[in-house]
């Protein structure tokens, strides 16, 4: 068990620490459903690999103690015993503690090179040892390996970054299920065969904000914790914000980018004012001479005559009893009923697009013009701590593209950079750490570069996993890395033995995990669900990949330039660890 410990335990530390940090760079995804599933299934990893390295010993070693025992005194538990022969025990013993003083380099034990060399092997133990070695130490075979991944992961990261590159959907619709789904089918094609699939396309929505701040402060990890309102100190009621203001509502219909008014309601409030109060429309009295908003003879308006014609305003526009329409909404106000919050709205010239191109470029040119304008706002009135926002529903499905690409590469890059930190502790030497690297990068790029050309695009799913891709790609160059750097025969020097030694260990390991995954990532794929659909073709071609370069790009390459002699962990000696 100790031997087992000494041997699994590190290389499992490391692979599991790369996996969870990869799951955990969601965190910095401004979407809650992605930070909550990057921390939860950090977390998931970490405690498998407490389990692992706590729960199964012991009940491995309650298991050694009391079943069998009780098998091989013939008491108790018959029916769960397997008969053993006795040569078959002493061999184990026997290989056991060879490997055990190998390992460490027990100076009290010596052994014949018959004794190791006759040490039992597994037959697949045996083919990675006489057979594949061939394959990644053997000059040709390993200038065709490097030729051949090169090129391949050169091609996957064309495809991933410039063409086609990993595009956003052209739908706001989510997807549920799979493509050819007939219901998934009927929601991307047939619906707009029909008039009540159809979209009106309307106009973007300019938005310019007062007295609160553009700050989300929820609970990032609660879906349902929306977080309060901050307000900022909004004084609308001097000459100086009532000039400014109707000036915005008098030059906004003469501005290039600006279609109509939506909800501007300075100049309706400067008309009630200065009109009579006497005025009348039949036999009914104008309603704001009722609230004292009349007369005036000239504007900027009094603080109590503003305050009376908002109210006014309010009355004849944000009337509930007569229907309420929230987009005609531009003021909030307190209990004693002071303008708390503003809204100005405005239709652009643009109208809503599906293409993140275009509502990026008009994104862009109404926020540099939101902007510029609100740097011309008076001091002290808090105008100018607005701020634009867009309201449609394609405004926020570009919101939703933009988070998605940037946290999406945003978490791949920081797990790419800590697990380099990580791998250079682990195997202490930068050329081992580089190789792998490089390893690691061109399986990215050719994995999602087939998924690209299959038709990806980036979506919530594509998002979480290129963000967990690195996790997933690491494991295989780790374990082969850790076993070369630290061999289980204190003999093995040169690369050769080392390489040989790695493969005879981890080999048989590495296949069989590859394997069991790739077996569950195909059931996946039987799904009629989108995420499990497109989770299990990551994960197939993800293991292929992995299992492919670590074994042959990987170990090709350091048969080449890997390490060997007493320096190959010398950043370790160096720290003296």
């Amino acid at each position: 068990l100790s031997w087992a410990l000494g041997r699994a335990g590190s290389s499992m530390f490391v692979t599991s620490f790369t996996t969870a940090v990869a799951f955990f760079a969601n965190a910095i995804s401004t979407i809650t459903s992605i930070r909550c599933f990057g921390v939860f299934a950090g977390c998931l990893v970490l405690s498998n690999y407490l389990f692992m390295m706590s729960w199964l010993p012991c009940i491995t070693v309650l298991d050694h103690l009391y079943v069998h025992k009780s098998c091989g005194n013939g008491k108790g538990c018959s029916r769960f015993c397997a008969p053993v022969a006795e040569e078959d025990i002493e061999a184990d013993v026997n290989k056991a503690e060879v490997e055990s003083s190998l390992q460490f380099g027990d100076s009290n034990e010596t052994h014949s090179s018959e004794q190791v060399k006759d040490l039992p092997l597994r037959p697949v133990e045996r083919f990675f040892r006489d057979k594949f070695v061939i394959l990644v130490t053997d000059r040709r075979w390993v200038a065709f390996w490097l030729i051949t991944c090169t090129a391949l992961g050169g091609l996957g990261a064309v495809w991933t970054i410039s063409s086609p590159g990993l595009d956003f959907p052209l739908t706001s619709e989510f997807a549920l299920f799979k493509s050819g789904h007939p219901m998934e089918k009927y929601d991307q094609v047939y619906s707009r065969k029909f008039e009540s699939g159809l979209e009106t396309v309307g106009r973007f929505a300019i938005n310019l904000w007062f007295g609160v701040e553009p700050k989300d402060n929820g609970n990032h990890l609660d879906p349902d914790d929306f977080g309060f309102d901050k307000f900022v100190d909004l004084d609308i009621y001097g000459e100086a914000a009532q000039t400014w203001l109707l000036k915005l509502c008098d030059e906004s219909t003469q501005n290039a980018i600006i279609n109509s008014v939506q909800t501007c309601p300075f100049q309706q409030i400067k008309e009630m004012g200065m009109a009579s109060c006497n005025m009348s429309d039949g036999n009914l009295t104008i309603p704001w001479g009722m609230h004292g908003c009349c007369a005036q003879s000239s504007y900027p308006f009094s603080q109590p005559v503003l305050q009376k014609c908002i109210l006014a305003w309010m009355d004849e526009h944000q009337n509930c009893y007569r229907g309420c329409d929230v987009s005609h909404f531009s003021f909030w106000t307190d209990s004693e009923a002071r303008v708390k919050v503003l809204r100005l709205g405005f239709w652009s010239e643009e109208y809503g697009s599906d293409q993140y191109n275009k509502v990026d470029k008009q994104y862009k040119i109404v926020n540099t013009w939101a902007k510029e304008l609100l740097e011309t706002a008076p001091e002290g009135t808090g105008l100018s701590d607005g701020f634009y926002l867009g309201h449609s529903g394609r405004m926020f499905f570009y919101q939703l593209r933009t988070a998605l690409a940037d946290g999406a590469y945003s978490a791949m890059s920081l797990s790419l950079a800590v697990s380099c930190g990580i791998l250079i502790l682990s195997n202490g030497n930068p050329v081992i750490t580089g190789v792998a690297l490089l390893s690691i990068f061109f399986i990215l790029m050719l994995c999602v570069g087939t998924l690209v050309q299959e038709g990806w695009v980036l979506g919530v799913t594509e998002a979480v996993v290129i963000s967990v891709a690195v996790g997933m790609a690491v494991d295989f160059t780790v374990h082969y890395g850790h076993a070369y750097t630290r061999p289980s025969r204190s003999w093995h020097k040169t690369r050769v033995e080392r390489l040989t030694g790695s493969l005879t260990d981890m080999g048989v390991s590495i296949t069989m995990g590859a394997l069991t995954t790739l077996a569950a990532a195909c059931s996946l794929m039987f799904s009629t669900l989108h995420f499990y659909y497109n989770f299990g073709a990551f994960l197939s071609l993800c293991m292929v990949l992995s299992w492919s370069y670590a074994g042959f790009f990987f170990l090709g390459i350091l048969s080449l330039i890997g390490p060997e002699g007493e320096s190959v962990t010398w950043l370790h000696s160096a720290m003296g660890i």
